[in-house]
């Protein structure tokens, strides 16, 4: 099967939810969906990580890079995660 990965463009909720297993919950229902349509492989393209969220799922990080395009106060980083499916 050739490679073309699913993309999920926010996969994000408001800070007061927090602490309540919904970003676990989005998470694993992505990588469900994308199992159940027959994708091997899962990529995150993220700009403000919850690095413990996607190593907790098995992710590891494969690109990091300087990007301060939306707000210039605070350092940001565009990253890519990947992952095998089993």
């Amino acid at each position: 099967m050739m490679y073309m990965p699913l993309k999920a463009r926010l996969l994000q909720h408001h800070v007061s939810l927090q602490g309540h297993g919904l970003g676990n919950r989005l998470l694993e229902t992505s990588i469900n969906f994308c199992r159940e349509k027959g994708d091997s492989k899962r990529t995150l393209d993220i700009l403000e990580p919850a690095c413990h969220l996607y190593a907790k799922f098995g992710f590891h990080k494969t690109e990091s890079k300087a990007y301060n395009k939306w707000d210039e106060s605070r350092e940001m980083y565009h990253e890519t995660w990947e992952r095998e499916l089993e």
